[in-house]
């Protein structure tokens, strides 16, 4: 009766254990979106931002390079050509589609096996349930 009782234990012991990991699978799964997403507006954040200061340049620096223009010290518009290409990136970054651009990129890197594991392999490799509730329960990293 004992032998029915362990064998018993032994497989809840085994299905509680996958459920253990399929769980924590998950929730790293969802924190690993919820941290990409607000990576993501941050560095869109980041751009709008930008774009503000170099608007703001802008503001200030053309009227000051056309009044040199006419005035004949023509050198002093030289500046203009190369801020117009940044300022026209940052525009599209923070304002306009340039981010499903890079996002319909990102999802072919993705789809890639080989440029997936190439470019966005992990030094360690992917982390194991094991390693992490060793991790939690010794404090001690195995890798």
């Amino acid at each position: 009766m004992g032998g029915v009782a362990s064998s018993i234990s032994s497989g809840m012991r085994s299905t509680m254990e996958e459920t253990q990991e399929t769980m924590l699978k998950r929730q790293i799964e969802l924190n690993a979106c919820q941290i990409r997403e607000r990576q993501m507006a941050m560095n869109l954040a980041r751009q709008r931002d930008l774009t503000n200061w170099i608007g703001g340049f802008y503001a200030i620096a053309v009227p000051l390079m056309v009044k040199a223009a006419r005035s004949g010290t023509r050198a002093a518009a030289a500046p203009i050509l190369p801020l117009t290409f940044i300022l026209g990136y940052n525009l599209d970054m923070a304002y306009g589609n340039k981010m499903d651009r890079i996002r319909t990129t990102a999802e072919e890197i993705l789809r890639d096996p080989v440029e997936r594991a190439t470019l966005l392999g992990l030094p360690l490799g992917e982390p194991r349930c094991v390693c992490i509730v060793d991790t939690i329960s010794t404090g001690v990293r195995s890798d």
